[in-house]
């Protein structure tokens, strides 16, 4: 039952007779003829296909149940505009005048065969970017509708792409005016964190995933309603024992969705009638040894059917999720070795995304491992006009290992680290990271993510803001990303903030040595140290102190 209805100036009535008149009304207008002329000449090339019977019952007065089941039936999105035509009009043609006249002349002939005139500012027109541009305004002018530069949204609404790409330039730091720079594939974004990417959704291949699965469903469960109207409407001729054919024509449709599916082979093709093994089949398969491998499985008494198994589920059965998964893998075996995600095993990233440090620290050391960091040799490899040479010590060759490990400057400020690390031995930094995670200390891992994100930071804001880039600001910078604020160099007299009491072992083969000291007012300085080996031995101990001493760094 219509409950209210509005008219066309935007009026809302709640009453049956008002009701019953605006629908008579507006489908009045919409299907009542004005004046048609050239019925025959639109309709000479079509053939008769109602017989005299079927006139008969197209005759005959509607009934009130007839016409609730047409409306109530119908979605909301598949009706009709006011002039009979969807919101989008598009014909696949080649661009010239002669085409572009024959649409004319047609929609004209339509219009006076129907009495209906065609809504032009719901057309749009797109033609490929090879047509000249004084040519597309002839055609534009000839058809009188919009031009578009492609068809990329349905009832106002993005397409799949369109969304990967407004999270990828929202990723990168892009806006609505401008693009972000992309640093990868939006492929390589979208792997799995323990895979080396940041698990973002690939909305291609997740549609894909249920594509598969109503497949799935109809094939599996030829008997639903959803599998019968999918027969009826697009398969009405395949009956009964028709069963392959149906098979191989949705295969048709959705080939790449149903990547990854095998069949459970029953007696539908190995096995004769017999229930004996059809050896000439199976010799046009297999090779001999598998032939004689095969034979000798007895079968069973009772023959079952062909059924269809989703290999990754252990029971067989199909999951959208492990589709997704399937085909993001899928794509990265397929792709050319040269664009292929290679890096850390997944135990590693495992260990590196399961860190306490913060979200920010994380990333940015994610994009200093892939090579993703804006520095100044990745610029000028994407066209950006930069002085690659390095501003602190000259180099020429200015990449992410020596921004953030190999530079003179930044060397020290690793050993004067909470790690103590000396860098120098290492040739790059995706081996300095592979050698923390393998020690699998979660500590270790936190102070490396809230280290690389300090040295980066700080190496930008002595760039850009004429910041000083000293080991004790970033050892500042790095106590207070861990909580401890004001930990390194506090005034003469005050108390220094407690540092977090965790001894962390060396590398095996090294030794570690800590020392402390502390002044008094006075100027009398103690200082002790102590020597351990990786196991936590002591080594070596000693204390002593100095006096005249002006300040607790010179101690």
């Amino acid at each position: 039952m219509i409950e209210k209805i509005k008219d066309d100036k935007g009026r809302e009535f709640v009453d049956d007779p008002n009701i019953a008149r605006v629908l008579v009304a507006y489908f009045s207008e919409l299907f009542t003829s004005s004046s048609p002329s050239g019925v025959q000449e639109a309709t000479s090339l079509v053939a008769n296909r109602v017989s005299q019977a079927h006139l008969e019952v197209l005759a005959d007065p509607f009934t009130k149940e007839e016409v609730e089941d047409a409306l109530f039936q119908m979605h909301p999105t598949k009706a009709t505009c006011p002039d009979g035509f969807s919101a989008l009009l598009s014909e696949a043609l080649e661009a010239s005048k002669e085409e572009a006249g024959c649409i004319s002349d047609i929609l004209a002939t339509h219009e006076r065969a129907s009495g209906q005139v065609i809504n032009l500012d719901k057309s749009m027109l797109s033609v490929s970017r090879n047509v000249p541009e004084n040519s597309f305004h002839e055609l534009k002018q000839m058809l009188n509708v919009k031009a578009v530069e492609s068809f990329d949204k349905y009832l106002s609404l993005p397409t799949i792409f369109e969304i990967d790409g407004m999270i990828a330039n929202f990723f990168l730091g892009g806006d609505a005016s401008h693009k972000g720079l992309h640093w990868t594939k939006w492929s390589n974004l979208c792997r799995h964190i323990f895979e080396g990417g940041l698990g973002f959704c690939d909305f291609k291949a997740f549609n894909t995933s249920l594509v598969a699965k109503n497949w799935w469903r109809i094939y599996s469960r030829p008997d639903t309603l959803l599998a019968q109207v999918f027969k009826v409407v697009y398969f009405p001729r395949v009956f009964g024992m028709q069963r392959k054919v149906l098979d191989l024509a949705i295969r048709g449709l959705v080939s790449y969705a149903l990547l990854g599916f095998f069949r459970r082979v029953g007696v539908g093709e190995l096995v004769m009638d017999n229930n004996g093994w059809n050896k000439p089949l199976l010799h046009m398969l297999f090779c001999p040894v598998i032939v004689q491998r095969i034979v000798a499985v007895p079968l069973p008494i009772f023959q079952a059917e062909d059924a269809l198994f989703w290999p990754f589920m252990v029971n067989g059965g199909y999951s959208s999720k492990s589709r997704y998964c399937f085909i993001l893998s899928h794509r990265n075996e397929c792709a050319p070795s040269s664009s292929r995600v290679v890096g850390l095993r997944p135990q590693l990233w495992n260990g590196f995304w399961k860190s306490d440090a913060l979200p920010r620290c994380k990333e940015m050391a994610w994009r200093a491992i892939k090579g993703l960091l804006p520095v100044r040799k990745n610029l000028r490899s994407r066209g950006v006009n930069v002085d690659i040479a390095c501003p602190f010590c000259g180099k020429k060759d200015v990449t992410t290992d020596h921004v953030l490990m190999l530079c003179p400057v930044v060397q020290s400020a690793w050993f004067a680290s909470t790690m103590s690390l000396r860098v120098a031995g290492f040739q790059t930094l995706h081996d300095l990271v592979v050698m923390i995670l393998e020690l699998d200390e979660e500590l270790m891992i936190s102070h490396l993510q809230n280290w690389l994100y300090v040295l980066w930071e700080a190496r930008n804001n002595a760039v850009f803001n004429d910041m000083p880039l000293t080991d004790e600001r970033l050892l500042h910078c790095a106590y207070a990303l861990m909580g401890v604020p004001d930990a390194v160099m506090q005034p003469q007299g005050r108390p220094a903030a407690v540092l977090p009491s965790v001894w962390r072992r060396p590398m095996q083969g090294t030794v570690k040595v800590n020392v402390d000291a502390s002044v008094q007012n006075g100027g009398a300085a103690f200082f002790g140290m102590m020597a351990r080996n990786y196991e936590g031995e002591v080594l070596a101990a000693a204390t002593s102190n100095m006096v005249q001493v002006l300040s607790p760094k010179l101690a």
